[in-house]
């Protein structure tokens, strides 16, 4: 028994804490204050843990970026003019309205070259028609029937040439339809959006020449972006896709911006020691912008039931995280304990504190240098 401080000697935090780093797994060391009301005066506030929901994550970096699978750049496919723009920065599309016309020699060839397969189709069909039923009547010869059968097949197959050749210009089957039907202006390619969205970039110019491949519009669905996150390697044990991100930008106090992780590089960039990872976050009210830099936590492990205290309650105690428990007015226990997720000032203490224990949440430092007292020279009187 350790008769100054009151409590057995192997528990005697202040005459042995090195009883502590030895053995962190056994019951906490005691710790006895020189009086009833040293606790009062050395500024120590107890009270008993929280219970409640606890997330732990991994924070890092974004940039929020376009979703590269809903982004589109509208080509004119042939070198022309524009005719007309029907679209400006910012306009809201939905899937197949028209953003502008260009005007081309080589669509008047190809929509002229289609129309041309139809007709001689529709006159070889009906010579073929003819001749079998000439050859029915024996009237016809079956060399001449077959001969119109070739010539009736070679025209279908030089139809669906043509068709193939404007559909890689860019007509899809209602524009094709109404070229058959004489409802659509010749030599004029229709540019129409191939999702809903905004448009991002505007190049077209009525009246200005374009080439091949020259890009007039970019595209682009905002409901959905991308959040691409840099995770430190020594986090990425701990990260897997599927996991549920929050994002928040400084420039938008207040949101919280949710989404999900979708993709995590195979490799690690060398200098930094970091490896891309992608987020899809839902973009409420359009708030989020491509090319703003946001902060990301990813959900690693979550708990409704956590047992919770300020972060100032822990103090490390070589090399060991302790809280002090409350067992009498004047007497504390230094408690080891296994920490958790730490959020907004607070600690979730995994185990080795119950949530009815009172535990000291301010004025700890106090107790931890009385608790290392001895290696101040103080100690037990008697051995």
């Amino acid at each position: 028994m350790c008769n100054e401080h009151g409590v057995p000697e192997q528990e005697c935090g202040i005459c042995h804490p090195e009883l502590l780093a030895q053995d962190p797994a056994r019951p906490g060391l005691k710790v006895r204050l020189a009086s009833e009301a040293s606790a009062a005066k050395a500024g120590v506030v107890v009270r008993t843990p929280e219970v409640q929901q606890m997330e732990d994550g991994v924070g890092c970096f974004a940039e929020i970026t376009f979703n590269q699978n809903k982004l589109a750049k509208i080509t004119s496919l042939v070198a022309g003019v524009v005719k007309s723009v029907k679209v400006d920065l910012g306009s809201q599309v939905d899937r197949g309205d028209l953003l502008a016309t260009v005007t081309s020699e080589t669509i008047g060839e190809a929509q002229g070259a289609y129309l041309q397969a139809v007709t001689e189709k529709e006159l070889r069909r009906k010579v073929f028609e003819r001749e079998r039923d000439l050859l029915a009547q024996r009237i016809s010869s079956e060399r001449e029937y077959q001969e119109a059968e070739a010539a009736h097949q070679a025209s279908a197959a030089a139809v669906r040439q043509a068709r193939q050749r404007l559909v890689v210009l860019g007509f899809d089957e209602s524009q094709i339809a109404a070229l058959t039907d004489q409802q659509s202006m010749p030599g004029v390619l229709e540019l129409r959006a191939p999702f809903g969205g905004e448009i991002v970039e505007r190049a077209a110019v009525q009246g200005a020449v374009v080439d091949v491949a020259d890009v007039l519009f970019t595209l682009a669905d905002t409901s959905v972006l991308w959040g691409m996150v840099n995770i430190p390697e020594s986090q990425l044990s701990r990260v897997h896709p599927g996991q549920d991100v929050k994002l928040t930008v400084e420039s938008l106090p207040g949101h919280m911006f949710p989404g999900t992780l979708t993709w995590i590089s195979a490799s690690v960039d060398k200098r930094t020691r970091m490896a891309q990872g992608r987020v899809e976050v839902t973009n409420a009210g359009g708030r989020l912008k491509a090319q703003m830099f946001a902060h990301a936590r990813i959900s690693t492990s979550k708990s409704d039931q956590a047992v919770v205290v300020p972060v100032s309650a822990v103090q490390n105690v070589t090399g060991t995280p302790v809280v002090f428990v409350r067992t009498s007015i004047d007497l504390f226990e230094a408690r080891p304990v296994t920490l958790g997720a730490k959020q907004n000032g607070q600690i979730e203490i995994a185990s080795g504190l119950r949530p009815d224990e009172p535990v000291v949440v301010a004025g700890g430092f106090a107790l931890k240098s009385q608790f290392l007292a001895s290696r101040l020279g103080a100690g037990c009187v008697d051995d």
